[in-house]
């Protein structure tokens, strides 16, 4: 198989192509180690046609996280803009579980309830 569960992330694509650019700079700017494998070079045809097969993805880069197939670059810069790249690239072992608590903190002008007194005394 071409996705490999032991890696992080790995990342198929052209080098000169932009997206496939982009997803690398990405992953490399959260320290997330990656495989590339260029597409450009002389075996890569047969693979982008493959990956294209099994994938049922039309254009490259092909992203896979933990051996999962992520997507294209929108599909990475999502996952990592809803906080979970490091989760994804993390390994199932060793991944935390859980409930995720999200704190927010009133605003000096947020109204906290109970602090208006009567609804009557408002005008």
């Amino acid at each position: 198989p071409l996705a490999k569960p032991e890696l992080p992330a790995q990342v198929f694509g052209g080098g000169t192509e932009p997206w496939t650019n982009r997803a690398l700079q990405l992953l490399g700017d959260r320290g997330i180690a990656c495989e590339f494998v260029d597409l450009e070079l002389e075996a890569g045809l047969k693979l982008e046609a493959r990956l294209m097969r099994e994938t049922g993805q039309q254009a490259p880069p092909f992203i896979f996280l933990r051996g999962e197939l992520a997507g294209g670059f929108n599909a990475l810069d999502e996952i990592d803009r809803l906080g979970q790249l490091e989760h994804r690239c993390t390994p199932p072992d060793e991944r935390q579980h859980g409930r995720i608590r999200v704190e927010i903190k009133p605003r000096a002008d947020d109204v906290v309830p109970g602090e208006l007194g009567n609804p009557d005394d408002r005008k």
